[in-house]
């Protein structure tokens, strides 16, 4: 759904609620995130942030809850701070500290993007009381990730999911150039890897490094 935060969760909590000051869907992980997904809206809160992306109008809101300040505007308005606080940073570089940071982010060169093989593997676990298709990820043949859908989820009822991975692919490509790490290449920006975040909420994922299970996000 969005590759920027790899929503790929068990969920514990995915209801439908209906209240004079929320209506709309609220889905809760393992680790105490809760998401709210309403009109065109979806907000995720924990101990230190609150994000809110609105499809509505392109917008993105920031709240730190540590420092009690916020920060909303468009996803251009974002990057163009983002790309403007790296450049004051790399003018009070020395040569050295240029060097490495350049160094770090790959010396400009663009990454091979990495070949996506995506097989429909059957029935997934039912989970929330939502049955799930499996899905097998293999990256340069190697198996990557394990991915349960669920297609009749109510978020879709809430969030328009083609217009908000637009919004959240926008984020990443102009983020990540304004920060310089626009040459990695990785799984999620494969076009049929795209697809497929398209056709389910994902309930689960497991990962796997070298072709063993590496965790379950939860």
């Amino acid at each position: 759904f969005m590759s920027i935060f790899r929503l790929q969760w068990i969920v514990l909590f995915l209801v439908s609620i209906a209240a004079t000051s929320f209506a709309g869907v609220v889905v809760e992980d393992q680790g105490g995130t809760v998401t709210y997904f309403s009109s065109g809206k979806m907000k995720t809160v924990d101990e230190a942030m609150v994000i809110i992306f609105d499809v509505n109008n392109n917008s993105l809101t920031m709240i730190n809850n540590e420092e009690k300040s916020y920060s909303t505007g468009t996803v251009e308005e974002y990057c163009a701070n983002m790309k403007a606080a790296k450049d004051r940073a790399m003018a009070e570089m020395s040569p050295q500290e240029k060097q490495m940071l350049e160094a770090f982010m790959g010396g400009g060169k663009k990454e091979d993007s990495p070949e996506v093989r995506i097989e429909k593997s059957g029935r997934g676990e039912k989970i929330a009381g939502y049955p799930t298709t499996l899905y097998t990820v293999y990256r340069d043949e190697v198996k990557y990730e394990e991915l349960h859908l669920a297609g009749d989820v109510p978020v879709f009822d809430e969030v328009d999911p083609v217009k908000m991975n637009r919004l959240s692919e926008r984020f990443i490509e102009c983020m990540t150039s304004a920060i310089g790490l626009d040459s990695i290449k990785s799984v999620e920006d494969d076009a049929d890897y795209k697809k497929l975040m398209l056709k389910g909420f994902p309930m689960k994922s497991v990962e796997f490094h070298e072709g063993r299970p590496e965790g379950t996000d939860q």
